[in-house]
């Protein structure tokens, strides 16, 4: 249909759905590096920052896990004998809610969260540690000290 840009539908479907994760991501990391951090200090310990973006990654992808599900749902749609077939975006959500409950728009969170956490904890840790590396070697401190 689209020749060589034939990725665009998809990845407008996928769009809203990561600017919302990421900004999320970025929000909650935030307010959890704020609460770890020790009063008087300017900055939260290692564990605290590990601890901060698994809370952040945990809470993104927690609110835009329906997202996900819908998405490959769709993604199985077309697939046959595994029972998944929607018309719309609207209907497969009201099919998902008359028939499994809210339960069924979080299925398979536990397993995600588990691969979720504590990646964005590492993300997270590995971005601190290298932001404060280059600030250090932008104002001509010594970083192997």
């Amino acid at each position: 249909m689209y020749g060589s840009l034939s990725f665009l539908p998809d990845i407008m479907r996928l769009f809203p759905n990561k600017i919302l994760q990421v900004g999320l991501n970025f929000m909650v990391y935030e307010w959890a590096r704020q609460w770890v951090t020790p009063e008087g200090q300017k900055n939260p310990s290692a564990v605290g920052k590990l601890a901060a973006g698994a809370i952040a990654g945990g809470v993104a992808q927690s609110i835009t896990y329906p997202f996900d599900l819908l998405r490959r749902r769709f993604q199985i749609n077309t697939m046959s004998g595994l029972g998944y077939k929607y018309k719309s975006m609207w209907d497969a959500v009201k099919t998902i809610m008359a028939q499994e409950g809210i339960k069924g728009m979080y299925k398979g969170i536990a397993p995600n969260l588990l691969k979720v956490a504590p990646s964005m904890a590492s993300s997270w840790l590995s971005f601190e540690f290298t932001r404060d590396m280059v600030m250090a070697l932008a104002k001509g401190e010594d970083v192997m000290a």
